[in-house]
Parts: C-alpha cells; sequence; structure tokens
C-alpha cells in the first residue's frame, strides 16, 4: 500500500484527518492537510514533519466556494499535482444545532448541506482536473449514522447518505479516465481524554455502542486511516463506487 509519489490532500485536520494525514505520509505520500483552522492544519502538518515525512497545510472553508478553489489550486501548485483527495471535514456547530424534521432551524438544515454535501462535491469539482491528468482516487467520509438515521436528528444523517449517491456519479462519470471514488462510513470513533480515558459524562453513552457492536471494542482513528490508506493506493486500483463501512460491524449489510 505504497503511497511513493503521490501528493494526497486531506481536507479536516480534526479526529480522524491528522491521523490519517500522518498514515498517509507514512507511507510515502507528500500530503497536504487543509482545515478552516490553519492552527490545526498546521500543527498536524508540522506534527508528520517531525516524524520525518512530507507535509504542508493550506486553508479550505467547505462552505466557501471561493476558498475551496484557492485551497485545492494552492495545494496543487506544491508539487505540481494531486493524486489523491480525502475529505472527512464537518460543522460541529449546525451538528449541534441538528434536531429532528419538525424542529430543526432552517438555518442550521441549509449549514449542514453546504459544509457536508455541497462542499465535498466542491472539493472534487476542483480536485477533478488535477487528477484527470494521471488518474487518481477520492475518499469521501460518511457516517454511521446515514444507515441507522438517529429519530433526533435529520441534517447529518440525510447529508451523509447523500455522499453515497454522490460517490458513485463520480465513479461511474469519470471512472473511465481513471479516478476512484469511494465512501468510508465510520463506526463510532470517539474523542478521548489525554490519558486516553473517555469523559465521563459519554463513558455510559459509549458503553452502549460498544454493546450493540460485534468486535470487541469501540472504533479508533487508526482503523480509518488504514481504509483510506489502502483505498488511496494502487493495490485498490479496481474498488470504485463502494460504500465501504469501517465499524467494527456496527451496521451489518
Amino acid at each position: 500500500m505504497s503511497l511513493d509519489g503521490k501528493t494526497v490532500l486531506v481536507i479536516g485536520a480534526g479526529l480522524l484527518g491528522a491521523p490519517a494525514a500522518s498514515t498517509l505520509a507514512g507511507a510515502g505520500a507528500s500530503v497536504v492537510i487543509a482545515d478552516i483552522d490553519p492552527a490545526a492544519a498546521g500543527r498536524a502538518a508540522t506534527a508528520i514533519r517531525d516524524a520525518g515525512g512530507v507535509a504542508h497545510s493550506v486553508i479550505i472553508d467547505l462552505s466557501d466556494e471561493a476558498s475551496v478553489a484557492a485551497g485545492v489550486s494552492e495545494a496543487a501548485a506544491i508539487n505540481g499535482r494531486i493524486d489523491g483527495l480525502f475529505v472527512n471535514s464537518y460543522d460541529p456547530v449546525a451538528s449541534s444545532r441538528d434536531r429532528d424534521l419538525m424542529e430543526i432551524d432552517i438555518g442550521a438544515w441549509r449549514r449542514s448541506l453546504d459544509v457536508n454535501l455541497t462542499g465535498y462535491l466542491l472539493a472534487v469539482r476542483n480536485t477533478l482536473p488535477h487528477m484527470l491528468k494521471t488518474g487518481g482516487s477520492v475518499v469521501l467520509t460518511s457516517s454511521s449514522d446515514s444507515f441507522d438515521s438517529p429519530p433526533t436528528r435529520v441534517a447529518y444523517p440525510v447529508t451523509k447518505y447523500a455522499l453515497h449517491a454522490l460517490c458513485r456519479h463520480v465513479a461511474a462519470r469519470w471512472g473511465p479516465d481513471g479516478i476512484r471514488c469511494n465512501v468510508v462510513v465510520p463506526g463510532l470513533v470517539p474523542r478521548r481524554l489525554p490519558d486516553g480515558s473517555f469523559p465521563p459524562e459519554r463513558v455510559a453513552f459509549y458503553s452502549r455502542y460498544e454493546a450493540d457492536t460485534p468486535s470487541p471494542r469501540l472504533g479508533e482513528p487508526r482503523d480509518i486511516a488504514a481504509m483510506v490508506r489502502f483505498l488511496l493506493s494502487d493495490d485498490a486500483e479496481w474498488i470504485n463506487g463502494q460504500i465501504i463501512g469501517v465499524d467494527g460491524g456496527l451496521v451489518l449489510r
């Protein structure tokens, strides 16, 4: 699963993005990490360079079309190419305002669409011309909520499920031109405290999830990173348009 010689743009420097970027750099990729928060992207890039990898950071706001275009252009200019794209960003503020269909504020709904769906489309649309020069791979991040929509919120699962159709469109339209597009569907990958434990107020919630998961543990960022590395590598060259669960069996389908 070597990524030697490849340049990969990772949009989102948070819980899943930064570890994935580190894994990709460890496999030989030159990584460009983008985030709306330049400090977060910078920290992730610095950590990779300190470990001996190659990484740069740029600013991308997925809700802003001009920002996406400028950030992708800057990323492409670093090495003159983009071979892979991993998009895993979302808006936590909009997510915190998510409610059921009757209760959700339309502003929160539209913000979720802007970031979780339209932003992904813009990221692919701006990256695609660069990847068409040599072929490339796109990985989008969905959620297990896209299959098992919770009754308490509507925007997040709807936008995440829509990414499945977006993925298949890209694969069907540009697959003959050497472009692959797949979706990873993570299960619960909880945030942890610095000592590795769970926040006390979340222990009961996480325990319920763990009890419902066939595998004997909850997810770790490295689980998602490993699948992303595989899908961006040439070893996955015959995998296209697929929706792939990385969830310990939480959703059996």
